[in-house]
C-alpha cells in the first residue's frame, strides 16, 4: 500500500491469503496479459517497451486483480485490502478501477464490473516465475546480438548467422511452456487520468487557481477550507493525497512555480501595513519568506529561471519584478484605444526573457502577443484566443472555454500548422476577462471542466423543509420575491456564451416571461421598486461594464449616469420611501468593491457608504423602515455580515462571529437571517438603537447543499415572514480538477 509519500514498498494489500499461484511454488516474476506485461517485484506496467503511468494505489489494484484472475474480488474485499488502515468511501476503489482502464485502453475484455458486488480480472493471464525466465534468458543468451526485438522478460536480440537456430529453440521453449513470442513495436504512450477532490469540506467553486510544476511532477491549487480561508495545496502526480502548505494561510488567488519546481511564489494581504506581500514557500514546508512589498491586488502570474516574476497589476496591464531589488516596472505595453480591458494571463517561455499574454477587449475578440522583459511592443500571434500557455512544443489557447494546441517554435516566435482540440470538455471561463481554468507543463495537463448546475426555485419553511417548487429548474440566479409575494423576478443564465436575461416568474399562473432581451455577457441581475411596478437592474449593455437602468412596466428604460464609466454597478435594493437605491461598485481599476447610495432625486450625485470599508461580496438590504442596512463583507479576509445606521451617524457592528453571507431582514425588522460559513440559516434578534449589535443567535436548519459559486445558495423571505425561496442546485454541485497525464496523445480527438 502507499505511504503516502509516493514509497509504494511493503504493501499490505497484496497479500497472498487471495493468490493464485500455479508455477510449482515459485512466486511470478511477472503476469503477461495481451500486450501488457506486469511486473510486481520492479512496481510496474509495460505495454511493449513502454512503461504505462499508474498511481500506486491503482497498481496495487490492479495487483490483486491479475493475481486473482478469473474469479470475483468483493469491493469490501478490495478495500480492505488496498486500505487496512483507513476508512475510504466506495468512490476511491471505483476510482482506482476507473483508472486502470484508462490505463489499458478502455478495453473491458479485461475487467469486468459485476453489479453490487465487485470486480473480476477476466483476460488470460500467463505467470512467468524467476526460475522459468532465468532458463530462457539462458537459452536467449546463447544466441546472438543482431535481428529484431524479440520479447520474452525482457527485450532481446538474435544473432544473424544463428537466427533460424534460436528461432527454432525459441519455438520449441515458447510450445512447451505456453508462452507466445511476439516482436515489439514501438507503441505511444496513453493518456492516463486521474481526479483531485477538494481537500476539505468546501467544495471547490466555479474558478480553481492552478499550475503545474515546470518539471510536470506537481500541481498546486488553492482552495478555501470550511471557515473561507484560502490555502495552497501541492499534490505530486504519483501521490495520493494533496498536502496543505501551512505557511499560505490567506493566500491572495495564484501561486506561480520557481523555475525549479521546489518552491512556489504567491502574495498575501498585510491588513496591518493595508499592503500585498509576495513571499516565496519551500514546498517541503516550513515558513514563508517575504521577499517584497507590492501594490495591492496584484497577482503574481509566472516565474522565470533568474527569479524575475511577471505580475498581473490593478490597472489591468502587466508589470515585472526582480526580487534581487523589488523594482516593479512595466514589461508589455497596452494600446488601450484597441484593447479596453486591458492585459492578462502572461506566461513564461522556456528562455526566460520572452512570455506570452493576452491583450482583453470588451467584445471578447481577444489577442494572443509574444512580448519580451525588454519592454518592446509584443508581437501578435493569434486573433480570437486567450488564457495562452506553453509546453510540449505547442501553444496552449481557449476560445470560450474550448482548449486548443497549435506547434509554436519560442526561440523565434513563430506558429505553425493548424489548432487542434486538446479536449472535448468546456472548461471553467471568463470571456471578457481572457480565463480559462487549466495549466500545463512538459506531459502534464491540469483543468477544471464548467459546472454550471441547473438551479431549483423552491419555497422551504423556518424549519428546513421544502414545500414546493415554483419553476421547473433552469440556471436561476439571484432571485427577488415581489413585494407582494406573487412574483419573482431572477436572472437565468447562459452557460455555454456566459450571457443571460432577466426574467419574471408568476407561479400562480405557472408563466414565466423574460422582461429584458440584451442578453448581456455576465447576464441581468434586477430589483423590485417597492410598488413592484418598476425594476432596476444591471448589466453590461451597450458598453463592457455593468451600468444601472430603470425600467419601467412598459419595457422603457432610463439609464442611471455611472459615478465612473470604467467600474461595475449593481443594484442591491430600493429604499422602502423609493427615494435611492442602493448600489455596489467594483472598480475595475483598483479590484476593490464598496458600497454606495444613488438618490433618486434630480441633481442628487451618488455617494459612498462605511468609510473605508470595502467588499468583494455583493449583499445588502435596506431595513423594512429603511433606517438600517445589514451587508456581507469581506474586508476581514473572509465574509462577514454588519449592521450600519442610514441616514444618521453610526458605525457598522459585526453581527455574525464566525463568518456569514447573505443578509435578509425579516418582516417586523427586528430580526435577520443569514447564512453562516457552515450553511446554517441563522436567526439573529438586534437590539437597535445607536448601534444594532446582536442579543440572541440561534441556528433554523442546516442546508442540504453547500455552496457552489456557479448559481450560489442564497435564499429570500417571504413578505409574511413564514416561508424563504431557496435556490438550489439540481444535480453535482461541485466537479474536482482533472489531470492527464500524456496529454498529446489527445490532441485533435475531438471530432473524430
Amino acid at each position: 500500500m502507499s505511504n503516502g509519500d509516493g514509497r509504494t514498498g511493503g504493501s499490505k494489500g497484496s497479500g497472498a491469503a487471495f493468490s493464485r499461484d500455479t508455477t510449482l511454488g515459485q512466486t511470478p516474476e511477472f503476469y503477461e496479459f495481451g500486450p501488457f506485461r506486469l511486473e510486481p517485484n520492479e512496481r510496474r506496467l509495460l505495454r511493449g517497451d513502454e512503461i504505462v503511468a499508474l498511481t500506486p494505489k491503482a497498481f496495487d489494484t490492479l495487483h490483486l486483480l491479475v493475481q486473482n484472475s478469473g474469479h470475483l474480488m468483493e469491493k469490501d474485499q478490495l478495500i480492505r485490502m488496498l486500505w487496512p488502515d483507513t476508512f475510504v468511501e466506495e468512490g476511491s476503489l471505483s476510482n482506482n478501477v476507473f483508472l486502470l482502464r484508462k490505463a489499458l485502453g478502455d478495453n473491458s475484455e479485461y475487467i469486468e464490473t459485476v453489479p453490487g458486488r465487485g470486480y473480476r480480472f477476466i483476460g488470460s493471464v500467463r505467470q512467468l516465475t524467476k526460475t522459468v525466465s532465468m532458463s530462457l534468458k539462458g537459452v536467449l543468451e546463447a544466441g546472438s546480438q543482431s535481428g529484431p526485438p524479440m520479447t520474452l522478460a525482457v527485450p532481446l536480440r538474435l544473432r544473424e548467422r544463428s537466427a533460424w537456430i534460436a528461432a527454432a529453440v525459441l519455438a520449441v521453449v515458447a510450445f512447451g511452456l505456453g508462452i507466445r513470442y511476439v516482436q515489439r513495436a514501438p507503441t505511444p504512450l496513453l493518456p492516463i487520468q486521474f481526479t483531485v477532490e477538494s481537500p476539505t469540506k468546501e467544495p471547490f467553486g466555479y474558478r480553481i487557481p492552478l499550475s503545474v510544476s515546470p518539471d510536470g511532477k506537481k500541481i498546486a491549487f488553492v482552495q478555501n477550507d470550511e471557515t473561507q480561508l484560502p490555502w495552497v495545496w501541492v499534490r505530486g502526480i504519483g501521490l495520493s493525497e494533496p498536502v496543505k502548505l501551512e505557511a499560505t494561510a490567506g493566500v491572495a488567488g495564484l501561486t506561480a512555480w520557481a523555475a525549479d519546481s521546489n518552491s512556489l511564489f504567491f502574495s498575501m494581504h498585510d491588513p496591518v501595513r493595508n499592503v500585498d506581500r509576495l513571499k516565496r514557500v519551500p514546498i517541503s514546508g516550513g515558513s514563508a519568506e517575504i521577499l517584497c512589498d507590492l501594490p495591492l491586488n496584484t497577482r503574481v502570474m509566472s516565474a522565470n529561471q533568474n527569479d524575475q516574476l511577471l505580475l498581473a497589476s490593478p490597472d489591468d496591464t502587466l508589470k515585472q519584478i526582480s526580487i534581487s531589488d523589488c523594482a516593479i516596472t512595466p514589461t508589455a505595453p497596452l494600446d488601450q484605444t484597441k484593447y479596453d480591458v486591458g492585459e492578462g494571463w502572461p506566461k513564461f517561455l522556456p528562455d526566460g526573457q520572452h512570455f506570452v499574454y493576452v491583450a482583453l477587449r470588451g467584445d471578447k475578440r481577444h489577442d494572443i502577443y509574444a512580448g519580451s522583459l525588454d519592454g518592446r511592443p509584443g508581437k501578435l500571434l493569434l486573433h480570437n484566443s486567450a488564457a495562452p500557455s506553453f509546453a510540449g512544443g505547442k501553444l496552449f489557447f481557449a476560445r470560450d472555454g474550448y482548449l486548443y494546441a497549435q506547434p509554436f517554435d519560442p526561440d523565434r516566435l513563430a506558429l505553425s500548422g493548424e489548432p487542434v482540440h486538446v479536449l472535448r470538455s468546456q472548461l471553467a471561463f471568463a470571456g471578457v476577462y481572457g480565463f480559462a481554468n487549466y495549466a500545463v507543463a512538459q506531459n502534464v495537463l491540469a483543468y477544471h471542466e464548467q459546472l454550471y448546475p441547473q438551479m431549483e426555485l423552491a419555497w422551504w419553511d423556518l424549519n428546513g423543509t421544502r414545500l414546493s417548487a415554483i419553476v421547473e429548474p433552469s440556471h436561476w440566479e439571484e432571485p427577488r420575491v415581489s413585494p407582494d409575494g406573487r412574483k419573482i423576478l431572477s436572472s437565468d443564465f447562459d452557460p455555454l456564451t456566459h450571457t443571460g436575461n432577466l426574467w419574471v416568474i408568476d407561479p400562480a399562473q405557472k408563466t414565466t416571461t423574460a422582461i429584458t432581451h440584451d442578453s448581456p455577457f455576465g447576464g441581468v441581475d434586477g430589483v423590485w421598486s417597492p410598488d413592484g411596478e418598476r425594476v432596476a437592474l444591471a448589466g453590461a449593455i451597450g458598453r463592457a461594464s455593468q451600468s444601472i437602468f430603470i425600467q419601467a412596466s412598459d419595457s422603457s428604460r432610463t439609464p442611471l449616469g455611472s459615478p465612473d464609466l470604467r467600474n461595475n454597478y449593481v443594484p442591491m435594493d430600493w429604499s422602502p420611501d423609493g427615494a435611492a437605491l442602493l448600489y455596489w461598485e467594483f472598480d475595475n481599476q483598483n479590484q476593490i468593491g464598496r458600497y454606495g447610495i444613488y438618490p433618486l432625486a434630480a441633481n442628487v450625485e451618488p455617494y459612498p457608504l462605511f468609510g473605508t470599508l470595502t467588499s468583494n461580496v455583493r449583499d445588502a438590504r435596506f431595513s423594512p423602515d429603511g433606517k438600517w442596512i445589514a451587508f456581507s463583507s469581506d474586508q476581514s479576509g473572509r465574509s462577514e455580515v454588519y449592521v450600519a445606521p442610514f441616514g444618521t451617524s453610526g458605525r457598522a457592528v459585526q453581527v455574525s462571529p464566525k463568518g456569514g453571507q447573505n443578509v435578509r431582514w425579516m418582516p417586523d425588522g427586528k430580526h435577520l437571517l443569514y447564512l453562516a460559513a457552515d450553511y446554517r440559516v441563522v436567526s439573529t434578534t438586534l437590539k437597535l438603537g445607536e448601534n444594532a449589535p446582536a442579543v440572541e443567535q440561534h441556528s433554523l436548519f442546516q442546508l442540504p447543499l453547500s455552496r457552489n459559486e456557479n448559481g450560489a445558495l442564497c435564499f429570500e423571505i417571504a413578505p409574511d415572514g413564514k416561508r424563504l425561496l431557496l435556490a438550489t442546485p439540481v444535480g453535482r454541485a461541485s466537479v474536482p480538477i482533472t489531470v492527464l497525464v500524456n496529454w498529446q496523445s489527445e490532441l485533435g480527438k475531438e471530432g473524430r
